[in-house]
């Protein structure tokens, strides 16, 4: 008896169906992408109970001829490849001819389309079956109406979430397909309801803002580059505006939202040392190459790619927010550290300012310190507060364009000279900071010709120790300090074998581990540079490469020079006297970034003398009396 049979094209199709339609953000995403192919201006999606009781999409695109009608919804079927040769030159989003013949098989559909003709053409289609057709007034475009979604098969609801995260996923997809054109006009309606809106006039910005806030979008600053193969532009977040997670982080191929963890690295490899552990940039990333260049034909829902000449994309990438940062101000504001965006209330009302109850420990003062008196002025208080930044000079930015920028971990040490070169340009505009007190034993107050600076000490030092470590770790000095009594360090039984494969690694930068019994090393000596904590520092070591066997010796380098620069840095709670206090502000001055320790805090804040004004109210809002006449 045979046990090999052919399927029925009815489960075949609820077979492809789901691979390509897993819930409804996957019909939203497949009618949209067909809907922008069609050279629509303009695109209106509603949904009714997250989706599953109707979705509504409807473009003013060319439409769907007469004749095409019947073939549209069969599968393989598709108008936008002819050859094998098309595959490779895929300039369309949809393409693999199963999108709606997937979303017919799952769901009851009734099409509207017109291709500009006096009178257009209205279709059923049921289990994947063209039931009706025939002609009705309509204006030049398609909508598709998708109605009762997974009806003949009620076991994929069980793997839907709530209407809400359903929605959320459904806006997520409107948000990547606007990013992506931001030329296109796309309406999202949740019944009656409008949930968003993008006005189709090219201004990405202002779509990051409608997607993201305002309050990010105003922390991000555009980039763009190209080489030969690939041309990339977009917005990248200052530093001080992260995430904790990579999914404001959107890579755009042609026009494509795709999922690369690759490239993801690259960004986050160009903020450098500036991005705090476990937090992510907000990025719009858009990537334009040949088409040739790229294999979208590898996962159903085409948000997973296929890339040639990767490696050069993940350096121009790395390399062009490198630059772009660099070029931009990285002190952070104190206003907008302190003020709170304001609620919603009347216009001469004034945001206030929540300080903290907590009094100080210690403040100290050094002797001569000169105070100031600010002269009152009748000025209108500013509620969008303009910013003073500490420039770096265009020139300096046009320099690291020209040529690669390398830390000091890199092999090619025939750059080194260019790259100090460079990086010490960014503090030729650091300001002159004059010590004025410490608080809490941990904050520096310091005052300089353009305002007040508040310098965080630890993450001051920190910065210092690091620039010393990785210069001194990446020239692996060979110098050694035998211990008084040799220490032994235990691992777990898997760690010890592990840790066996990484001895070469280790001894690179000076830590010789010989095995002494059981789960134990033993180490005799260590390099001159590790101060102290040396037991500390070299499990960290040691966790380090367990964590990421993948791990260069150039990364490892820098993770240790980060490990050394917190563990022998000044900590908070330790009082530091004035000439102290001034010695480190006057090293830092000489860093080449004295703006973030290594793990992307900030090192200074800046409070403007107007800033500090409108704290103290000193800069004051006029107010309008109601029979028109100024308040005093």
């Amino acid at each position: 008896m045979t046990q090999i049979r052919e399927l029925s094209q009815k489960l075949s199709d609820q077979i492809a169906a789901g691979e390509v339609i897993e819930r409804p953000s996957s019909v939203v995403k497949e009618l949209v992408e067909n809907a922008i192919d069609a050279q629509a201006t303009e695109v209106d999606i509603t949904f009714l109970e997250g989706g599953l009781k109707q979705i509504i999409v409807s473009d003013n695109g060319t439409g769907i001829a007469e004749d095409d009608l019947p073939l549209a919804f069969k599968r393989h079927a598709t108008s936008k490849i002819t050859t094998t040769d098309d595959l490779f030159n895929i300039l369309t989003l949809g393409f693999r001819g199963e999108a709606l013949s997937s979303i017919a098989a799952v769901s009851r559909v009734e099409i509207l389309t017109n291709t500009g003709e006096p009178q257009g053409i209205k279709a059923e289609i049921i289990d994947g079956k063209l039931t009706s057709q025939e002609p009705i007034a309509a204006k030049k475009g398609t909508q598709v109406k998708v109605n009762d979604l997974f009806y003949n098969t009620p076991a994929r609801l069980k793997y839907l979430k709530s209407q809400k995260t359903e929605i959320a996923k459904m806006i997520d997809v409107v948000n990547q397909l606007s990013l992506s054109y931001p030329d296109l006009s796309f309406r999202l309606f949740n019944g009656s309801k409008r949930v968003s809106q993008t006005a189709g006039d090219g201004d990405l910005k202002k779509n990051i803002a409608n997607i993201y806030g305002r309050q990010i979008a105003q922390k991000m600053v555009p980039f763009a580059s190209e080489n030969v193969d690939f041309e990339i532009s977009g917005f990248l977040s200052l530093p001080e505006m992260t995430r904790s997670n990579r999914n404001y982080m959107s890579i755009l191929l042609n026009g494509r939202f795709i999922k690369n963890y690759q490239l993801s690295r690259s960004m986050i490899n160009g903020y450098g040392s500036k991005l705090m552990v476990g937090r992510f940039p907000v990025v719009v990333l858009n990537i334009k190459m040949d088409a040739n260049l790229v294999d979208v034909n590898v996962h159903p829902t085409k948000q997973e790619v296929r890339l040639s000449k990767e490696a050069q994309l993940k350096e121009l990438i790395e390399q062009t927010f490198k630059a772009t940062l660099a070029k931009n101000n990285l002190v952070q504001d104190g206003l907008d550290n302190l003020v709170k965006p304001a609620q919603t209330q009347p216009k001469y009302q004034q945001t206030g300012l929540s300080l903290s109850k907590h009094q100080p420990r210690q403040f100290n003062y050094p002797n001569g310190q000169k105070y100031y008196q600010v002269e009152e002025e009748s000025q209108t208080f500013e509620v969008n507060k303009q910013t003073h930044p500490v420039n770096v000079s265009d020139t300096w930015y046009e320099n690291v364009q020209t040529q690669i920028t390398l830390s000091p971990f890199d092999d090619d040490k025939s750059n080194s000279t260019k790259t100090q070169s460079s990086e010490k340009s960014q503090t030729s505009q650091f300001p002159d900071l004059e010590f004025v007190g410490q608080v809490h034993l941990t904050y520096l107050i310091a005052q300089s010709d353009d305002g007040m600076y508040l310098v965080d000490q630890h993450a001051a030092q920190e910065r210092l120790n690091y620039e010393n470590y990785r210069e001194t770790i990446a020239e692996v000095s060979t110098d050694q300090q035998t211990f008084l009594t040799p220490m032994t360090i235990e691992l777990s039984n898997s760690d010890y074998l592990k840790v066996q494969n990484y001895l070469e690694q280790l001894q690179e930068l000076g830590i010789e581990l010989r095995p002494f019994g059981g789960n134990t090393f033993i180490i005799n000596s260590h390099p001159t540079w590790m101060v102290d904590n040396q037991e500390s520092l070299i499990r960290e070591m040691i966790e380090a490469i367990l964590d990421n066997p993948k791990l260069t010796l150039k990364q490892f380098r820098e993770q240790t020079a980060i490990m050394m620069s917190c563990k022998n840095a000044i900590k908070a709670n330790h009082y530091l006297k004035p000439e102290e206090a001034q010695a480190l502000l006057d090293q830092l001055s000489q860093a080449k970034n004295p703006y973030n320790c290594p793990h992307g805090r900030p090192v200074l804040i800046h409070f403007s003398q107007s800033d500090m004004e409108k704290m103290f109210r000193r800069i004051q809002q006029s107010h309008q009396r109601d029979d028109g006449e100024l308040g005093e």
